[in-house]
């Protein structure tokens, strides 16, 4: 394939790429984030007189200086959101979770949403240093989807709550979820895992209460099997057993559940510590796994062995087949995976809170691959009353996803014509390319491009007889 592949998007382009280590100051000052001083019952009720449609002064007015302010370009916010800009109360450093609550403005400057108001905050019986570490772990629990799901925040997530009494851990989840924004947690709707995983049913042989969320795919196994659907913990192994959900109205929301596992549960008897060689084999010999094998295809099956892996990825990490995968969809994943937990057992992994799997030998086996370390290039382009956002983030070891936002800052301004070309290398090969729009009718270009495992990739932006070209990004 042509290594020089082109994605088109009408900018104006006068300004030099900024790289990310200056990014901060490209667009606006932003507040350096501290500790906040707000009392937290306090905060709550003074964040009850923002109401949706006001300007950035006047929440500013109600509620002084926010302790940090996102923007598309950071990291911890979408660049597809429609939020344009949050305002973090209680965020102890940049891009940390917003403690005590946060205002979301739209591309407007007009109050979006506001998380975090109550005219009577909770009383919690954990320390504020405490309930915040509890918060920036629950914010990092994936949601639904088990084709991206991840279980190392899950246990994290979990061994933190379990010292904790049953009370104090359900008091923790449901202030989480009243400051919670969207916009910032991979989705609240993994509060349902951690329940799942931190309670039991006082009831013997008891089922978890259903999560109404939608339909589920694969549809639901014999419900007497699958007590704590969607999900299965295998040798102390969670397993997310759907690809998604399709809902066709509201889904139902976490804080649903808090009454019953107070009235119903217990905590489980000890923290989870993973144990992955044989999780997916004892799963698939259990009744409830020989269900989900009848009704999952292929992929279905890959799903949960691609989960098993990024368990162990701080310590093991096989090439990949396909794409992103571990595996070639069109075949049988298991003599494949065998090999892999073959190799795994070599290594005598032990589950730490603080670094996930790590092996207890001195030398790994030659197959395992290092962990990479988290990239991301970001610029924001500002010239007259145009702005492009440009932002390269490395999504597996072999895969960047790159977006391109071109906005108006000032009505009516123009927007010609910019090329922006990604440069990869001979092996480069772009797997998709979309364009779409948010409800505010912002327009965004997405890529995706695999490249060889070592491989660098550049970015340059022509417009005109100016040519700018980004540092390198080398997954």
């Amino acid at each position: 394939m042509n290594p020089r592949l082109l994605l088109r998007v009408g900018l104006a382009l006068a300004a030099t790429l900024v790289p990310d280590a200056a990014l901060a100051q490209s667009s606006r000052p932003r507040p350096t984030p501290t500790v906040s001083p707000r009392a937290r019952s306090t905060f709550a009720s003074t964040l009850v007189a923002v109401r949706t449609g006001m300007t950035q002064a006047q929440v500013r007015a109600i509620t002084g200086a926010p302790d940090d302010v996102l923007t598309r370009l950071d990291a911890a916010l979408s660049p597809t959101s429609i939020v344009s800009e949050l305002w973090s109360y209680g965020a102890d450093a940049h891009g940390a979770f917003p403690s005590l609550g946060s205002v979301a403005f739209d591309g407007r400057g007009r109050v979006f949403s506001i998380h975090g108001a109550s005219a009577t905050p909770p009383s919690i019986a954990v320390s504020e240093p405490e309930l915040r570490a509890h918060f920036a772990r629950l914010s990092a629990v994936p949601g639904l989807s088990g084709g991206a799901f991840d279980p190392r925040p899950l246990v994290r997530a979990v061994n933190a709550l379990h010292p904790l009494s049953e009370s104090a851990a359900l008091d923790v989840i449901a202030e989480y979820l009243r400051v919670a924004p969207p916009w910032l947690t991979e989705e609240t709707d993994g509060v349902f895992l951690v329940l799942r995983s931190l309670f039991v049913p006082r009831a013997r042989g008891a089922a978890h209460p259903p999560m109404h969320v939608g339909a589920p795919e694969p549809a639901l196994p014999n419900p007497a099997l699958a007590l704590m659907f969607p999900l299965a913990i295998v040798d102390d192994v969670p397993l997310l057993l759907v690809s998604g959900y399709m809902l066709g109205g509201q889904p139902e929301q976490p804080a649903a559940h808090l009454a019953w596992y107070r009235s119903n549960a217990v905590r489980r008897a000890a923290p989870l510590s993973p144990r992955p060689e044989r999780a997916w084999n004892n799963f698939a010999a259990s009744p409830l796994g020989q269900s989900f094998v009848r009704v999952a295809d292929t992929a279905g099956k890959i799903m949960l062995m691609e989960q098993v892996l990024r368990l162990v990825s701080d310590a093991y990490r096989p090439p990949l087949a396909q794409g992103t995968s571990h595996f070639d969809a069109t075949t049988d994943p298991a003599p494949r995976f065998a090999t892999m937990m073959t190799e795994l057992a070599q290594l005598r992994l032990a589950w730490s809170d603080a670094q996930g799997m790590r092996s207890q030998r001195a030398v790994a086996p030659a197959s395992v691959v290092a962990a990479p370390r988290a990239q991301r290039l970001r610029w924001e382009h500002v010239t007259g009353g145009a702005s492009i956002e440009v932002l390269l983030q490395r999504v597996s070891p072999d895969v960047v996803r790159v977006w391109a936002h071109p906005t108006r800052r000032r009505p009516g301004a123009s927007l010609p014509a910019t090329v922006l070309e990604l440069r990869g290398g001979a092996s480069s090969t772009l797997l998709w390319r979309g364009e779409f729009s948010t409800s505010s009718l912002e327009t965004y270009s997405v890529s995706e491009l695999a490249l060889a495992t070592g491989s660098a990739l550049t970015a340059r932006i022509t417009q005109g007889a100016v040519v700018v070209t980004s540092p390198q990004l080398t997954p």
